[in-house]
């Protein structure tokens, strides 16, 4: 996270797709690409729908569910994906086999 900050502060943007490539899983996720979501919109979104799918594919838990209501809520604000968002979190909202504990993360963030 240090890193992403200093490297923000320097304008080397290129390098922090680097690092967020690199730290996909990382619970610092949301800080660590927020500084690039302007720059660099369409990487931004596909980063964060490939580690929310690959994450309910494999992990479950309020903690976790509360990090991709994290991710999604940064989904929101890329401009230009707000289409693209909201089709994703209704297709996570109506994940097989039903999440209620994800359903209802997602109604405390304000994502439905």
């Amino acid at each position: 996270r240090f890193v992403v900050e200093i490297l923000t502060v320097e304008e080397r943007y290129e390098e922090i797709k680097d690092v967020v490539n690199q730290n996909m899983q990382s619970w610092d996720f949301v800080h660590l690409v927020s500084p690039i979501i302007e720059i660099y919109p369409e990487f931004c979104f596909n980063v964060i729908k490939q580690g929310v799918t690959s994450t309910l594919r494999t992990e479950r838990g309020r903690r976790v569910y509360e990090k991709i209501v994290e991710k999604m809520q940064l989904a929101k604000k890329i401009p230009g994906f707000n289409s693209q968002s909201n089709e994703l979190i209704i297709q996570l909202y109506n994940h097989k086999p039903n999440l209620p504990a994800l359903k209802d993360k997602f109604r405390i963030g304000g994502l439905v």
